[in-house]
């Protein structure tokens, strides 16, 4: 931190220093300077977007979702078209609770390009289990623009493992194909999305596809980093050894901890 404060002593101006200085300031739990440096930085190099990502994600994790908006909406401004940033700007608006408008700032991107894939994912996420068909939509668009991404091919397996309206089968069925498709197609991000796959492969009781998206005790240690306990609860039948069983308790316990240093 000290090197970096020199730095920007010796060259004022300089954005990229400012943002260097800010990430030490905060790794030491300095968030007042680390805000300062940060606002420096976005001063000096308004369109950069490391600079625009440290300070949002500062502004976040300090709850003052209210001076995140104004922020990413100054980076909209200068960044016309960059539709990464319009669903930036409709999440923080959700979180503020204004809903409506959060909606029409995705409505709006959708427009323009229907399949995007931040924005149906968001909107995705937005519909939940209040509007399963809209939530169901908003994938099944995402996927078919976007074949080869895992993450949004990720989602659409679980919304549809989910959907219970209209034909519930034929929704388990179309999950259980891109389930199989998925491990063929991200051999690598198996473990990463996991609970998805398995939630489709208990289903199915296909017990031998199950075994392939890995062990529990390799398992547990993914999703409790993510903070994923609501991954464990389809799980309890999946053990093998009363160290798994053991595992499971204290994966709930260390989940428990976790909320409770946040309260």
């Amino acid at each position: 931190m000290e090197a970096f404060r020199e730095g920007v002593r010796l060259d004022p101006r300089n954005g990229e220093i400012w943002r260097l200085l800010g990430r030490m300031q905060r790794a030491i739990g300095d968030m007042a300077g680390a805000r300062t440096s940060f606002e420096k930085a976005s001063e000096f190099q308004p369109k950069d977007r490391n600079t625009l990502n440290d300070l949002m994600g500062l502004l976040i994790d300090q709850g003052d979702i209210a001076g995140a908006v104004p922020v990413v909406e100054r980076a909209r401004e200068l960044n016309t078209g960059d539709r990464g940033l319009d669903v930036m700007h409709a999440r923080m608006l959700l979180r503020l609770g204004r809903r409506e408008d959060s909606r029409a700032v995705i409505d709006g991107v959708l427009a323009e390009g229907p399949g995007g894939g931040q924005a149906n994912l968001f909107l995705s996420r937005m519909a939940g289990d209040g509007n399963r068909r809209l939530a169901h939509e908003a994938l099944k668009r995402a996927h078919e623009a976007n074949p080869d991404a895992a993450e949004i091919q990720s989602a659409y397996i679980e919304r549809l493992s989910r959907s219970r309206y209209d034909s519930e089968v034929g929704h388990l069925e179309e999950s259980y194909r891109l389930s199989l498709d998925f491990i063929r197609r991200h051999p690598d991000k198996v473990a990463r999305e996991s609970h998805s796959l398995r939630t489709v492969f208990q289903r199915v009781m296909d017990l031998e596809q199950l075994d392939a998206t890995g062990a529990i005790p390799d398992l547990l240690p993914l999703w409790q980093a993510e903070g994923r306990h609501s991954s464990v609860h389809n799980e309890f039948g999946q053990v093998h050894s009363l160290e798994e069983r053991v595992a499971i308790v204290e994966w709930h316990r260390n989940w428990g901890r976790n909320v409770q240093r946040r309260i």
